[in-house]
């Protein structure tokens, strides 16, 4: 199988959970340039000369990318993404492509990479748009997550039962571990599971 088209974008803003509305915008730039359908979209924790930061890496298909202008991938995705996407940085995002194609602040474009070398090394990182991600709303079964990866229990001693429910809440964000994607879920009242990521987490300096 031939390996994915790497791209990298970093807008230079928080942690990884900062960045899901940009990725809606990502998303929807590269659905508009007719290469949406088969991406994985992840961030990733870098650090670089100049801190510490969230940025994304987009997976495409060779051969789908190889139909699109590599200067017209690198343009559209280095766009700014202005407020809409809760960026606001007075600078433009940092797009760095494995197949040779680079362009913003020279920092963000050595995060952008950064990001595409944690996914391609399977280091670390955390899935947002993948496919079979669309149907994972509501209530599912152990079963369904593992079609897309596999669930790992935390705090578990015993796997679940494959027909044992998970309360979604819309969010299951799989995490690259070792090379693999993994759906982490913890138990919950009634018997239930629930993805053991919020989407609205209690960050470690917020007031109680």
């Amino acid at each position: 199988m031939t390996a994915p088209h790497l791209v990298g974008v970093d807008v230079g803003i928080g942690d990884e959970l900062d960045l899901e509305p940009v990725i809606d915008v990502v998303a929807h730039r590269l659905e508009g340039l007719g290469v949406g359908g088969d991406m994985r979209i992840t961030t990733h924790a870098v650090v670089t000369t100049t801190g510490a930061r969230g940025a994304i890496a987009i997976s495409l298909p060779q051969a789908v990318t190889s139909a699109v202008e590599l200067d017209e991938l690198v343009a559209v995705l280095s766009t700014p993404f202005g407020s809409g996407a809760h960026v606001h940085a007075a600078r433009g995002p940092g797009v760095w492509s494995e197949r040779g194609g680079a362009a913003g602040p020279a920092d963000l474009i050595e995060g952008a990479r950064a990001a595409c070398r944690a996914l391609r090394e399977g280091r670390q990182g955390r899935s947002v748009r993948y496919a079979g991600g669309a149907g994972l709303v509501g209530d599912v079964t152990i079963a369904q997550l593992s079609l897309v990866a596999p669930v790992v229990v935390i705090g578990g001693v015993e796997e679940p039962c494959p027909s044992a429910i998970v309360s979604t809440s819309d969010f299951v964000r799989p995490r690259l571990m070792m090379g693999d994607w993994v759906i982490h879920v913890q138990s919950a009242a009634d018997g239930r599971f629930v993805p053991f990521e919020t989407p609205t987490p209690k960050r470690c300096c917020q007031d109680k």
